[in-house]
Protein backbone atom coordinates (compact mmCIF):
# COMPACT_ATOMS: atom_id res chain seq x y z
CA UNK A 1 0.00 0.00 0.00
CA UNK A 2 0.68 3.59 -0.91
CA UNK A 3 0.98 6.23 2.08
CA UNK A 4 -1.00 8.86 -0.34
CA UNK A 5 -4.55 9.64 1.43
CA UNK A 6 -4.57 13.32 1.28
CA UNK A 7 -4.47 14.53 -2.38
CA UNK A 8 -4.31 18.17 -4.03
CA UNK A 9 -5.68 18.88 -7.25
CA UNK A 10 -4.96 21.93 -8.56
CA UNK A 11 -6.42 22.74 -11.72
CA UNK A 12 -10.32 21.71 -11.52
CA UNK A 13 -11.18 21.93 -15.48
CA UNK A 14 -12.44 19.08 -17.38
CA UNK A 15 -9.83 17.15 -16.71
CA UNK A 16 -8.69 18.55 -12.66
CA UNK A 17 -12.44 17.84 -11.58
CA UNK A 18 -12.26 13.94 -13.63
CA UNK A 19 -9.42 13.33 -11.25
CA UNK A 20 -10.74 14.59 -8.37
CA UNK A 21 -13.87 12.82 -8.44
CA UNK A 22 -12.02 9.20 -9.62
CA UNK A 23 -9.70 9.79 -6.60
CA UNK A 24 -12.33 10.37 -3.94
CA UNK A 25 -14.16 7.58 -5.20
CA UNK A 26 -11.18 5.65 -4.32
CA UNK A 27 -11.64 6.83 -0.46
CA UNK A 28 -9.02 9.29 -1.21
CA UNK A 29 -9.58 13.07 0.74
CA UNK A 30 -9.22 15.14 -1.86
CA UNK A 31 -8.57 19.25 -1.69
CA UNK A 32 -8.82 20.99 -4.93
CA UNK A 33 -8.26 24.47 -6.03
CA UNK A 34 -8.72 26.40 -9.18
CA UNK A 35 -6.95 30.12 -9.23
CA UNK A 36 -10.72 31.38 -9.69
CA UNK A 37 -14.09 30.36 -9.05
CA UNK A 38 -13.57 26.94 -7.12
CA UNK A 39 -16.59 26.69 -5.96
CA UNK A 40 -17.83 27.27 -9.62
CA UNK A 41 -15.46 24.96 -10.90
CA UNK A 42 -16.52 22.26 -8.11
CA UNK A 43 -20.39 22.28 -9.70
CA UNK A 44 -18.27 20.40 -12.30
CA UNK A 45 -17.38 17.45 -10.12
CA UNK A 46 -21.15 17.40 -8.34
CA UNK A 47 -22.23 17.18 -12.29
CA UNK A 48 -20.09 14.26 -13.10
CA UNK A 49 -21.11 12.29 -9.99
CA UNK A 50 -24.86 12.98 -10.73
CA UNK A 51 -24.27 11.71 -14.28
CA UNK A 52 -22.13 8.63 -12.49
CA UNK A 53 -25.71 8.03 -9.92
CA UNK A 54 -28.09 8.29 -12.95
CA UNK A 55 -26.45 5.55 -14.99
CA UNK A 56 -26.21 3.22 -12.07
CA UNK A 57 -22.52 3.27 -11.17
CA UNK A 58 -22.69 4.64 -7.76
CA UNK A 59 -26.36 5.00 -5.53
CA UNK A 60 -27.20 7.96 -3.35
CA UNK A 61 -24.66 6.91 -0.57
CA UNK A 62 -22.01 6.95 -2.51
CA UNK A 63 -22.13 10.33 -3.93
CA UNK A 64 -22.36 11.55 -0.65
CA UNK A 65 -19.38 9.99 0.88
CA UNK A 66 -17.25 11.02 -2.74
CA UNK A 67 -18.39 14.81 -2.41
CA UNK A 68 -17.62 15.11 1.26
CA UNK A 69 -14.32 13.74 0.48
CA UNK A 70 -13.56 16.89 -1.84
CA UNK A 71 -12.00 20.18 0.15
CA UNK A 72 -12.50 23.19 -2.08
CA UNK A 73 -10.01 25.57 -0.82
CA UNK A 74 -10.00 29.08 -1.82
CA UNK A 75 -5.96 28.93 -1.48
CA UNK A 76 -3.06 26.79 -1.19
CA UNK A 77 -2.15 28.28 1.95
CA UNK A 78 -5.63 27.43 3.39
CA UNK A 79 -4.83 23.88 3.59
CA UNK A 80 -4.45 23.24 7.15
CA UNK A 81 -1.96 20.03 5.75
CA UNK A 82 0.62 19.43 3.65
CA UNK A 83 -0.96 16.87 0.86
CA UNK A 84 0.96 13.50 -0.11
CA UNK A 85 0.68 13.93 -3.32
CA UNK A 86 -0.36 17.26 -5.26
CA UNK A 87 -1.42 16.79 -9.23
CA UNK A 88 -1.46 19.87 -11.00
CA UNK A 89 -4.05 19.91 -13.82
CA UNK A 90 -4.18 23.13 -15.11
CA UNK A 91 -4.32 24.36 -18.62
CA UNK A 92 -2.11 23.17 -21.60
CA UNK A 93 0.04 25.79 -21.03
CA UNK A 94 4.05 25.89 -19.92
CA UNK A 95 4.50 28.88 -18.55
CA UNK A 96 1.05 28.79 -16.66
CA UNK A 97 1.88 25.38 -15.72
CA UNK A 98 4.79 26.39 -14.41
CA UNK A 99 3.81 28.79 -12.49
CA UNK A 100 1.52 26.66 -10.66
CA UNK A 101 4.17 23.94 -10.12
CA UNK A 102 6.09 26.67 -8.22
CA UNK A 103 3.08 27.72 -5.99
CA UNK A 104 2.20 24.26 -5.20
CA UNK A 105 5.74 22.95 -4.00
CA UNK A 106 5.73 26.10 -1.13
CA UNK A 107 2.97 24.09 0.42
CA UNK A 108 4.01 20.72 0.23
CA UNK A 109 6.48 18.67 3.07
CA UNK A 110 9.20 17.80 1.53
CA UNK A 111 8.13 13.71 1.33
CA UNK A 112 5.06 14.68 -1.06
CA UNK A 113 4.96 13.70 -4.77
CA UNK A 114 4.47 16.47 -6.96
CA UNK A 115 2.96 15.17 -10.00
CA UNK A 116 1.80 17.02 -13.36
CA UNK A 117 -1.19 15.65 -14.98
CA UNK A 118 0.60 17.09 -18.71
CA UNK A 119 -0.57 15.38 -21.91
CA UNK A 120 2.36 16.81 -24.55
CA UNK A 121 4.34 19.49 -22.53
CA UNK A 122 7.96 17.87 -21.39
CA UNK A 123 8.05 16.64 -17.72
CA UNK A 124 11.94 17.81 -17.62
CA UNK A 125 10.69 21.57 -18.34
CA UNK A 126 7.98 21.29 -15.85
CA UNK A 127 10.63 20.25 -13.77
CA UNK A 128 13.20 23.01 -13.73
CA UNK A 129 11.12 25.04 -11.71
CA UNK A 130 10.92 23.31 -8.49
CA UNK A 131 13.67 23.06 -6.11
CA UNK A 132 13.50 19.36 -5.53
CA UNK A 133 12.97 17.90 -8.67
CA UNK A 134 13.60 14.55 -7.83
CA UNK A 135 10.26 14.30 -6.27
CA UNK A 136 8.42 15.16 -9.71
CA UNK A 137 6.71 12.76 -11.73
CA UNK A 138 4.40 12.96 -14.95
CA UNK A 139 0.83 11.38 -13.98
CA UNK A 140 -0.68 10.83 -17.48
CA UNK A 141 -3.85 9.99 -16.60
CA UNK A 142 -6.89 9.70 -19.26
CA UNK A 143 -10.26 11.23 -20.23
CA UNK A 144 -12.49 10.43 -18.00
CA UNK A 145 -10.15 9.23 -15.56
CA UNK A 146 -13.03 7.26 -13.43
CA UNK A 147 -13.39 5.26 -16.53
CA UNK A 148 -10.24 4.94 -18.20
CA UNK A 149 -7.86 2.33 -16.16
CA UNK A 150 -4.54 3.70 -17.87
CA UNK A 151 -1.83 6.11 -16.50
CA UNK A 152 1.08 7.28 -17.97
CA UNK A 153 4.21 7.15 -15.36
CA UNK A 154 6.72 9.61 -16.57
CA UNK A 155 10.35 9.45 -15.36
CA UNK A 156 12.80 11.37 -15.39
CA UNK A 157 16.35 10.05 -14.49
CA UNK A 158 16.82 12.40 -11.12
CA UNK A 159 13.73 11.17 -10.04
CA UNK A 160 13.89 9.19 -6.59
CA UNK A 161 13.41 5.30 -6.39
CA UNK A 162 11.29 5.59 -3.28
CA UNK A 163 8.61 8.32 -5.60
CA UNK A 164 8.70 5.91 -8.33
CA UNK A 165 7.69 3.04 -6.42
CA UNK A 166 5.31 5.49 -3.82
CA UNK A 167 3.64 6.62 -7.30
CA UNK A 168 3.72 3.19 -8.71
CA UNK A 169 1.94 1.79 -5.17
CA UNK A 170 -0.51 4.39 -5.58
CA UNK A 171 -1.56 4.11 -8.92
CA UNK A 172 -2.42 0.25 -7.81
CA UNK A 173 -3.81 1.01 -5.16
CA UNK A 174 -6.69 2.87 -7.38
CA UNK A 175 -6.76 0.65 -9.85
CA UNK A 176 -4.90 2.15 -12.44
CA UNK A 177 -2.75 -0.05 -14.87
CA UNK A 178 0.24 1.59 -15.58
CA UNK A 179 2.87 2.54 -18.06
CA UNK A 180 6.69 3.66 -17.14
CA UNK A 181 7.59 5.56 -19.70
CA UNK A 182 10.53 8.43 -20.65
CA UNK A 183 9.83 12.10 -21.24
CA UNK A 184 9.18 11.96 -24.91
CA UNK A 185 6.93 14.53 -26.67
CA UNK A 186 3.02 13.43 -26.64
CA UNK A 187 4.61 10.01 -24.73
CA UNK A 188 2.98 6.90 -26.06
CA UNK A 189 -0.43 7.59 -26.02
CA UNK A 190 -0.67 10.99 -27.57
CA UNK A 191 2.03 10.68 -30.17
CA UNK A 192 0.45 7.99 -31.73
CA UNK A 193 -3.21 9.30 -31.47
CA UNK A 194 -3.18 12.89 -32.36
CA UNK A 195 -0.63 11.35 -35.84
CA UNK A 196 -3.20 9.79 -36.48
CA UNK A 197 -6.21 12.43 -35.82
CA UNK A 198 -3.91 14.79 -37.77
CA UNK A 199 -3.52 12.05 -40.73
CA UNK A 200 -7.20 11.55 -40.92
CA UNK A 201 -7.72 15.07 -41.42
CA UNK A 202 -5.96 15.09 -44.50
CA UNK A 203 -7.76 12.16 -45.97
CA UNK A 204 -10.58 14.19 -45.54
CA UNK A 205 -8.92 17.33 -47.17
CA UNK A 206 -8.29 15.27 -49.81
CA UNK A 207 -11.51 14.02 -50.52
CA UNK A 208 -10.67 10.13 -49.84
CA UNK A 209 -13.30 9.61 -47.44
CA UNK A 210 -16.17 11.59 -45.27
CA UNK A 211 -16.07 12.10 -41.59
CA UNK A 212 -18.30 9.13 -41.28
CA UNK A 213 -16.47 7.09 -43.67
CA UNK A 214 -12.80 7.05 -42.29
CA UNK A 215 -14.47 6.56 -38.48
CA UNK A 216 -16.18 3.48 -39.52
CA UNK A 217 -13.06 2.35 -41.43
CA UNK A 218 -11.09 2.90 -38.53
CA UNK A 219 -13.54 1.43 -35.90
CA UNK A 220 -14.61 -1.60 -38.17
CA UNK A 221 -10.98 -1.95 -39.66
CA UNK A 222 -8.91 -1.48 -36.66
CA UNK A 223 -11.01 -2.39 -34.22
CA UNK A 224 -10.78 1.04 -32.60
CA UNK A 225 -13.87 2.30 -30.25
CA UNK A 226 -14.33 5.77 -31.36
CA UNK A 227 -12.85 7.10 -35.03
CA UNK A 228 -10.34 9.77 -35.32
CA UNK A 229 -12.90 12.51 -35.91
CA UNK A 230 -14.99 11.19 -33.03
CA UNK A 231 -12.08 11.11 -30.61
CA UNK A 232 -11.08 14.44 -32.11
CA UNK A 233 -14.65 15.99 -30.72
CA UNK A 234 -14.49 14.04 -27.62
CA UNK A 235 -10.80 15.57 -26.38
CA UNK A 236 -11.66 18.88 -28.03
CA UNK A 237 -10.42 20.69 -31.06
CA UNK A 238 -8.53 23.25 -29.34
CA UNK A 239 -6.85 20.54 -27.06
CA UNK A 240 -5.83 18.45 -30.27
CA UNK A 241 -4.37 21.62 -31.98
CA UNK A 242 -2.16 22.35 -28.51
CA UNK A 243 -1.12 19.08 -28.81
CA UNK A 244 -0.05 18.53 -32.35
CA UNK A 245 1.95 22.21 -31.88
CA UNK A 246 3.84 21.01 -29.25
CA UNK A 247 4.90 17.70 -31.48
CA UNK A 248 5.60 20.14 -34.10
CA UNK A 249 7.75 21.92 -31.74
CA UNK A 250 10.28 19.22 -30.99
CA UNK A 251 9.43 16.76 -33.49
CA UNK A 252 9.13 18.82 -36.70
CA UNK A 253 7.03 19.45 -39.72
CA UNK A 254 4.96 16.46 -40.21
CA UNK A 255 3.25 17.05 -36.98
CA UNK A 256 2.05 20.15 -37.78
CA UNK A 257 -2.27 20.32 -37.67
CA UNK A 258 -3.39 20.22 -40.67
CA UNK A 259 -5.66 23.51 -42.12
CA UNK A 260 -9.21 21.84 -41.43
CA UNK A 261 -8.28 22.28 -37.09
CA UNK A 262 -7.37 25.49 -37.09
CA UNK A 263 -10.17 26.98 -39.56
CA UNK A 264 -12.70 25.10 -36.77
CA UNK A 265 -10.89 26.31 -33.85
CA UNK A 266 -11.22 29.80 -35.29
CA UNK A 267 -15.07 29.17 -35.90
CA UNK A 268 -15.68 27.97 -32.66
CA UNK A 269 -16.16 24.41 -33.28
CA UNK A 270 -14.36 22.72 -30.94
CA UNK A 271 -16.50 18.86 -30.39
CA UNK A 272 -18.69 17.75 -27.99
CA UNK A 273 -17.74 20.68 -25.64
CA UNK A 274 -19.09 23.61 -27.94
CA UNK A 275 -21.77 20.82 -29.56
CA UNK A 276 -20.40 21.16 -32.83
CA UNK A 277 -17.34 19.85 -34.43
CA UNK A 278 -16.49 17.49 -37.15
CA UNK A 279 -20.35 15.79 -35.38
CA UNK A 280 -22.97 17.89 -33.85
CA UNK A 281 -24.61 16.71 -30.64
Amino acid sequence: MSNIEKILVSGIGTMGSSIAFDLASRGKIVYVHNHRMTEERVKRIRRIAEKQLAKGFIDQENMTDIMQRIIPIDSLGSMKISPDLAVEASVEDLDIKMEVLKEIELFCDKDAIIATNTSSLSVRKLASVLQEPGRFVGMHFFNPPYRMVLTELIVLDETLPNIVENAKLFLEEIGKTFVVIKDRTGFIVNRLLFTMINEACLLLEEGTGTVHDIDTAMKLGAGHPMGPFELADFVGIDVSVKILESLEQTLGERYKPRPILYSMLKDGRLGRKTKNGFYKY
